[in-house]
């Protein structure tokens, strides 16, 4: 059937095949959290993705505002016994397009970037979420496999993790 118009076919690449995904799988990603590079202070501080209730018992982020991730919901459900304010909220690793996109852009000023941090399968996820799981608690660094930059910023967050080595070696450019 001839196209009218002249109309290109449309390119569409299947998640599993974008060289994106085949990085992180690469990596051991499992899951992957959307924040910014401010949420780093709080990272090397704490050696952990806190959960909205632990960041609430810490005075530090009284002083350090959280600027990234879904605070309203998680604000207004916290020690109501919600598994939202209780953990950290994640995607599968076939669905990081929405943290890359949506989750990573929320809070962005011109002072931070983009991240997105790529989870192993080891972290303890909530029983009752299946399509947008939920971490029991916040989630210790080691379970980070791999954290995705822009690539102009990837020596800003290495210099940004320089206290933990590990880390450091972790990021990536995100493709």
């Amino acid at each position: 059937m001839k196209r009218p118009l002249k109309i290109s076919p449309l390119k569409i690449i299947k998640t599993h095949e974008q060289p994106q995904y085949l990085k992180m799988l690469s990596h051991g990603v499992c899951y992957v959290h959307g924040s910014h590079s401010g949420s780093f202070a709080g990272l090397v501080r704490f050696r952990a993705l806190l959960s909205m209730e632990e960041i609430d018992g810490t005075g530090w982020f009284a002083h350090h505002s959280l600027t990234s991730g879904e605070r309203g919901y998680s604000v207004e459900n916290i020690y109501k016994n919600q598994p939202i304010s209780k953990g950290v909220s994640m995607n599968y690793l076939q669905n990081y397009l929405e943290s890359a996109g949506n989750y990573s852009s929320m809070g962005l000023t011109g002072q931070n970037f983009p991240v997105l941090y790529g989870l192993n399968q080891a972290v303890a996820v909530h029983p009752t979420f299946i399509d947008h799981p939920v971490s029991q608690g916040g989630i210790n660094i080691d379970f980070i496999a791999a954290i995705y930059v822009p690539e102009v910023n990837v020596i800003d967050a290495k210099n940004q993790l320089t206290n933990i080595p590990r880390l450091q070696k972790l990021v990536y450019p995100l493709l």
